[in-house]
């Protein structure tokens, strides 16, 4: 779907804190409280439950949280249910467009998944030492059945990587393990489908659906999702 007012627009309130509203969506709401976003001009709510914050830091007075929670989408007569990962950033005295941050994404790798019918996984790893302080290289969380588990000892390892148009290469296939309250757990991912959305030459940024499986706690659970990455 090419959603009608995708893309940069005007910040004509100045609005810092919260989305500000733009000609094709309005915003109403705060993640902590529930949030619907709203497009007439796509026909399309999105209404969201309150985000509880699975996973917090703070550095230097910066600070960042995760969180998942379900939501229902109704776009032209269809109401769909699903799940939202929500990510909160905010680094004071930071204006990407006003300065230039070199090596501030370096290898970012964000794994959005539901497993099964209504659990969340997410799992990000990267390599830039500017954004370790506040995320960490990784960090993940699990909702199974909306309650929040850690994951110790996490690891990402990609398993395949296709060459870019550039000086660089897409991880496509992943596995990722970490022991959880239940045990040990290994998820297994690869992703048929991707979709590039920017290429620096030395580097590039794409989303792309990813799929696999979960195998935790005795059972095995289907994974579907997206990946985030910024090579």
């Amino acid at each position: 779907m090419n959603a009608v007012g995708n893309g940069p627009y005007e910040n004509g309130s100045k609005e810092l804190k919260a989305i500000p509203d733009s000609p094709a969506f309005r915003f109403d709401g705060t993640p902590l409280t529930g949030m619907t976003i709203t497009s007439e001009s796509n026909n399309l709510t999105l209404r969201i439950d309150a985000i509880p914050q699975r996973i917090s830091h703070r550095h230097n007075g910066a600070a960042t949280w995760m969180g998942s929670a379900p939501a229902v989408l109704t776009w032209n007569g269809r109401t769909i249910g699903g799940r939202v990962i929500y990510e909160y950033v905010m680094i004071p005295d930071f204006n990407r467009l006003t300065r230039t941050y070199w090596g501030m994404w370096k290898e970012f790798q964000g794994l959005y998944l539901l497993a099964g019918e209504v659990d969340d996984v997410y799992v990000h790893s990267q390599l830039s030492e500017r954004l370790a302080p506040l995320v960490g290289m990784i960090t993940g969380f699990t909702a199974f059945n909306e309650l929040t588990e850690s994951m110790k000892d996490l690891k990402v390892e990609p398993l395949d990587r296709q060459w870019a148009l550039g000086f660089y290469r897409w991880p496509t296939a992943w596995r990722i393990t970490w022991t959880g309250p239940l045990g040990p757990a290994m998820l297994t991912l690869t992703q048929p489908e991707r979709k590039p959305i920017a290429n620096w030459v030395i580097g590039g940024f794409s989303m792309g659906i990813i799929k696999g499986e979960l195998n935790y706690a005795g059972k095995i659970q289907p994974i579907y999702g997206f990946a985030e990455l910024i090579m």
